[in-house]
């Protein structure tokens, strides 16, 4: 699990009050691997997370990076030049129901920052894709590492000493923040 997909699990435990699996190999993926699946039980919600994150704002992902990531993550595609070309979306299907998922509610990628909207992202990915496709389509969100998740990490945590080395990193920040008068949200 890298820093960004640490920082959201973090979010989606503390803020979202979610169960949270990391880095879930994907049953007979050839190496394919999901970043995060976590379920919510207050409202009983499931989310397969995707992150790209950089914090270098000429790195932001344009409509053909988030296109890539949810085609080759969500729905399994594979590069051109892969020797199986049939998209692995029956196993992540059926990775997903080994942890007692059936259906995923929201499909996220999450990104530090994008321009892109994702009614955009939506209808470019409908026009692309077949049919079968477009019930997948229909869950993804963008998340922004910088504006919906670390925020509200911040906003959510207490005072305690955290053991999690990220989390109490955070709270260091904020206190930080909070005690030389800059803003930490």
């Amino acid at each position: 699990m890298n820093t960004a997909e640490h920082i959201i699990e973090i979010y989606l435990r503390l803020v979202k009050k979610s169960f949270t699996l990391v880095d879930v190999k994907v049953l007979k993926g050839n190496n394919r691997q999901l970043d995060l699946l976590s379920y919510d039980l207050n409202n009983s919600t499931s989310y397969h997370i995707e992150s790209s994150a950089t914090h270098r704002l000429n790195w932001k992902p344009n409509m053909e990076r988030l296109i890539e990531i949810f085609t080759k993550k969500f729905l399994g595609f594979a590069k051109p030049k892969a020797k199986r070309q049939e998209p692995f979306l029956g196993e992540i299907l059926d990775t997903y129901n080994q942890f007692g998922i059936r259906e995923i509610s929201k499909r996220v990628i999450c990104v530090w920052y994008s321009e892109v909207k994702i009614d955009e992202l939506k209808t470019e990915l409908k026009k692309r894709l077949d049919k079968k496709y477009h019930k997948y389509v229909n869950t993804l969100e963008i998340w922004s590492l910088r504006d919906k998740v670390i925020t509200s990490i911040v906003k959510e945590m207490g005072t305690s000493n955290y053991e999690d080395e990220v989390l109490r990193t955070i709270s260091f920040y904020r206190e930080f923040a909070n005690q030389t008068n800059k803003n930490a949200t």
